[in-house]
C-alpha cells in the first residue's frame, strides 16, 4: 500500500515538474513569437531578418536554429504550384519503411551552427539517390561541408539564403556553383563548421572532382503555410520524387518536446501556438499517416538535424498544419547514370566466441548498386586471412581482435569494412557510472578505426527520458567516448544498453536528477 501511495506520488511530482515546464516554454516562444510579429509589422521590406529574439530554453543551445528566421508573408504564396501531377495517395506512406526497407538516411548532427537548411536538403537528395539507384542499403553521405566552404553564397552559420534554395547553387556552373554541378561526398571533406569557424574550400581533397554527384533537376517554391490544400502537394510530391526538404517554425516548446519524446506513435500536437509568420529550421520530411481521431486529420513523418538523440533516432512526426510547416518546400531528382558508387562492404556486427570455438564470419549483406562484387577479402586481426562471402575462424587466445572484410566489385572499386570480434571478453567494452545523470564510456580495445556503429538505451523506472539513441560515424582505435544521459525521475530502475548485437545491463536508483548504480 505505502509503495503504490509513494509512487502516485513521485508520479505526480515528475508530472508537475514537466507541465511548468511545458508552461515556461510555452510562455517564452509565444513572447519570442510576438515580437518577431512586431517586428516584421514595422518593417515592410523582404528580406532574411537580422535575430533578434534570444531563446531561453536550457536546450536551445544543444539544437540551434537558424539564426536569421525568414519572413514568410510576402515570400509565399505567389501560386502553390509546383510540376507535378496531383495523385491519390495512401493513407499512410513512409520512406522510412517501404515493403521492410528504409530508403532514408541516418540523422545527422549539424552541430553549433545554424545549418538545418542544408542538412535537410542533403537529407533529402541522400533519399532520393538510395530510391533512383533502386538500393535501400547504399549509404550516400553527402558533404555539407562542402556547401558551407566552397559554396557561401547557398548560405552560412547564420541560415540560408532567401532567394534561391541551395540545390540551385549545386547545380550551377558558375562560380557562385565552383563551376561545377554537383555534391561531394563526406569523406573528400568532412563536417566541422561552427558559428565560429568555417574551414577553407581549399581544405577539401585533392581529387574531390572524383567524388563530385551532380544533381539532375530541382524545384523549389515558398507556399501558403498552414492550409490544408497543401497537403495534397506535399503528398504527390514525396510519393512521386522521394522526401522533401521544408522550413517550419522551430518554437521552444517543439524543441524541448523532442528532446523527451522518443516514441515513433507519438506526433506533435497542433496546439494553436501564437506562430508567427517567420520559419527558422529545415527539416526532411520522408511520410505521413492520415488519422481522422486528430484535429487537423493527421501528422508528416519527419526527418531532423539535430542528430540521432533527439526525438526517435533523430526523426519526428508533426500534425498537419502546425508550425508553418511546408512554409518553403524543395524537392531534387538524381540521374543514377551519372555517377559510379563504389560497393558497400559489411563485415557484420559485432561478433563473441570462446577460445577454440568456431565462428562464422558472414559478409553477405555487401552490396553493389550498379554491378556486382567479384572479391570478398578477409584480415582476421590474428595474422589470419581468408577469401569468400562467409567464412568460419576458431580463435586460440583470449582477448578482442580487429577483423576487416575488402570487397572489390567489378569496376575495380573497393571498400573495407572493420568490425569486432571478441573472444571470451566483450568486444566494445562499456563503462556505466551514476551521479548527475548516467554517464556511459565506450572503449575502443584495439588500434583500428571502427566506422558506423550504433547503440540503444533503454530505461525503465519513473525516470524520464527511457529510451536514448546513438550512432558513431567514427572512433578511432585505443580511443574512449563518452555520453552523458540526463534523466528525472525517482524510484528503482534498471538500463539496458544494446550495441550491435550485445548488451549490458546493470540497476540504479534516482532521486531528481541523481543516479545512484548498484548490482
Amino acid at each position: 500500500m505505502k509503495n503504490n501511495i509513494l509512487k502516485k506520488v513521485s508520479m505526480m511530482c515528475i508530472i508537475i515538474f514537466f507541465i511548468s515546464s511545458g508552461f515556461v516554454s510555452g510562455y517564452q516562444s509565444n513572447n519570442n513569437n510576438g515580437y518577431l510579429s512586431n517586428y516584421i509589422d514595422n518593417n515592410h521590406e523582404y528580406k532574411i531578418i537580422e535575430n533578434r529574439y534570444d531563446h531561453k530554453n536550457i536546450f536551445s543551445n544543444d539544437f540551434p536554429v537558424m539564426e536569421n528566421p525568414i519572413s514568410i508573408r510576402k515570400s509565399g504564396g505567389d501560386d502553390n504550384r509546383f510540376s507535378v501531377e496531383l495523385i491519390e495517395t495512401p493513407a499512410e506512406f513512409s520512406w522510412y519503411e517501404v515493403d521492410g526497407k528504409d530508403w532514408t538516411t541516418r540523422s545527422k548532427n549539424q552541430g553549433n551552427c545554424g545549418s538545418c537548411w542544408l542538412f535537410s536538403a542533403m537529407g533529402a537528395l541522400e533519399s532520393v539517390i538510395k530510391i533512383r539507384e533502386e538500393c535501400s542499403e547504399l549509404n550516400p553521405d553527402l558533404s555539407e561541408q562542402y556547401v558551407l566552404s566552397c559554396l557561401p553564397s547557398a548560405g552560412s552559420c547564420n541560415g540560408g539564403n532567401v532567394n534561391k534554395c541551395v540545390y540551385y547553387y549545386i547545380k550551377n556552373t558558375s562560380a557562385a556553383g565552383n563551376y561545377k554541378n554537383g555534391i561531394i561526398t563526406e569523406n573528400s571533406f568532412l563536417y566541422q563548421s561552427s558559428f565560429d569557424f568555417i574551414p577553407q574550400c581549399s581544405d577539401k581533397t585533392q581529387n574531390w572532382e572524383d567524388y563530385l554527384i551532380p544533381i539532375l533537376e530541382y524545384e523549389e517554391s515558398w507556399t501558403y503555410a498552414n492550409v490544408p490544400e497543401l497537403r495534397d502537394t506535399i503528398k504527390s510530391l514525396i510519393f512521386q520524387k522521394g522526401p522533401i526538404m521544408v522550413y517550419f517554425w522551430a518554437s521552444d516548446r517543439f524543441i524541448n518536446w523532442g528532446t523527451f519524446n522518443k516514441d515513433p506513435s507519438d506526433y506533435y500536437p497542433d496546439n494553436d501556438e501564437d506562430c508567427p509568420n517567420f520559419v527558422n529550421h529545415g527539416i526532411t520530411i520522408v511520410g505521413w499517416k492520415d488519422d481522422p481521431s486528430i484535429k487537423n486529420g493527421g501528422y508528416w513523418i519527419c526527418k531532423n538535424t539535430w542528430g540521432p538523440n533527439w526525438g526517435y533516432k533523430g526523426f519526428f512526426n508533426i500534425e498537419y498544419d502546425c508550425l508553418n510547416v511546408g512554409g518553403f518546400i524543395a524537392w531534387v531528382d538524381y540521374d543514377p547514370d551519372s555517377y559510379d558508387w563504389p560497393p558497400v562492404a559489411d563485415a557484420g556486427d559485432f561478433y563473441y566466441g570462446e577460445v577454440d570455438h568456431e565462428i562464422i564470419f558472414d559478409g553477405s549483406r555487401s552490396i553493389d548498386s550498379e554491378g556486382e562484387i567479384n572479391s570478398y577479402q578477409w584480415d582476421f586481426g590474428d595474422g589470419t586471412t581468408g577469401n569468400g562471402i562467409k567464412l568460419s575462424h576458431v580463435y586460440s587466445e583470449i582477448g578482442v581482435y580487429p577483423v576487416s572484410l575488402t570487397v572489390i566489385d567489378s569496376s575495380g572499386q573497393e571498400s573495407t569494412h572493420t568490425t569486432l570480434v571478441g573472444i571470451d571478453e566483450e568486444p566494445l567494452k562499456v563503462e556505466i557510472s551514476g551521479g548527475m545523470g548516467i554517464e556511459i564510456a565506450f572503449n575502443n580495445p584495439v588500434d583500428v578505426e571502427i566506422l558506423d556503429w550504433e547503440y540503444n538505451v533503454d530505461i525503465s523506472g519513473l525516470v524520464i527520458p527511457n529510451r536514448i539513441s546513438g550512432i558513431y560515424e567514427s572512433m578511432s582505435g585505443d580511443s574512449r567516448i563518452v555520453t552523458t544521459i540526463s534523466l528525472i525521475g525517482i524510484g528503482f530502475g534498471s538500463i539496458n544498453i544494446l550495441i550491435e548485437n550485445f548488451s549490458k545491463t546493470t540497476n540504479f536508483f534516482s532521486f531528481g536528477p541523481i543516479i545512484i548504480l548498484f548490482n
